[in-house]
């Protein structure tokens, strides 16, 4: 520790403002056991506080460093300024500044480079999810030109392509797709695969590519040409004679036309329109016309080839 002086020491300091205002003067004395006291011989009111405000880096320049400044060349000298007006701290701070607004330091120091790069992954990421969700949606409902941000609309359209599949149908209920148990509906679809709708599926299609790797003869090849146009009579005389119920309300008008109680065969029992002519026989020939169409009357040799055909 360091001993205060055996004599009292004074400091006499004298304040002189460039702007014509009064002369400041300040006694600083310290006894000999260390106490300080402050007076102002120019009767200043606040010696202390006058002090206190000179307690600043830029306030006073260090006159030893001012000599040098005068003396070194003008770059040192720049460099050196802020050192004799008290503002080294300053400049540090200054560059401390300068040194954080830089960008490359910023992204260095947060980190910015790698979340900039992780940002763009996941929107490539996004953008492929929304891609596969539109295909998605396109192959279930059917339909296209789907937008990804009506997911509603998506979703209504998807349970209801679902609801219409009889396999899913009970796994979807009253609820949406995004209820749907994704592994109980895969289950289900494994099950059906390997059962008969499958096997009938395989079934026919073994059929259909026999059918279609069969060669056909001449001969089969009239045979199908003489059935088609049978197929086509008998279509054209269904469609003159009627429906199976038109056959059977002539069926029904001919029992009454030919018993015992109708009073006049010249009279239709279903409109009752007068006749010229007997209606049992036209009612006979309509008959026998839709009979004959819907037996398919088809010649013995037509009947062989088919047979032929089929087997």
């Amino acid at each position: 520790m360091k001993q205060p002086p055996a004599n009292p020491e004074r400091f006499n300091l004298l304040f002189r403002s460039d702007d014509g205002s009064a002369d400041v003067a300040i006694k600083v004395t310290r006894s000999a056991n260390g106490a300080r006291a402050v007076s102002s011989p120019s009767d200043h009111p606040h010696p202390e506080d006058f002090l206190a405000s000179l307690q600043e880096d830029f306030v006073l320049v260090d006159y030893g460093r001012f000599a040098k400044l005068i003396d070194i060349s003008a770059l040192e000298r720049g460099r050196s300024f802020a050192s004799l007006v008290g503002l080294s701290r300053y400049s540090r701070l200054r560059q401390a500044f300068e040194g954080t607004k830089r960008t490359q330091n910023i992204n260095s120091d947060l980190g910015l480079s790698a979340l900039d790069t992780e940002v763009k992954t996941s929107e490539r990421a996004l953008t492929a999810i929304e891609r596969r969700i539109i295909v998605a949606h396109d192959a279930v409902a059917g339909a296209g030109g789907a937008a990804i941000d009506k997911l509603v609309d998506l979703k209504t359209a998807v349970t209801s392509a679902l609801s219409a599949i009889a396999l899913l149908k009970p796994l979807v209920g009253d609820g949406s797709v995004m209820d749907l148990d994704f592994e109980a509906a895969e289950k289900a679809i494994e099950k059906e695969e390997g059962g008969e709708a499958r096997k009938k599926l395989d079934g026919l299609t073994t059929a259909v590519t026999s059918l279609s790797a069969a060669a056909l003869a001449d001969g089969d090849l009239a045979d199908l040409d003489r059935l088609i146009g049978l197929a086509k009579t008998r279509d054209e005389a269904i469609n003159r004679v009627g429906a199976h119920a038109l056959h059977a309300l002539l069926k029904g008008a001919l029992a009454i036309v030919g018993g015992s109680d109708w009073h006049d065969p010249k009279r239709c029992p279903v409109c009752d329109a007068q006749g010229e002519e007997p209606l049992k026989s036209k009612l006979e020939a309509r008959i026998a016309e839709y009979d004959a169409a819907a037996e398919g009357d088809v010649p013995p040799d037509v009947e062989k080839g088919s047979a032929d055909v089929a087997g």
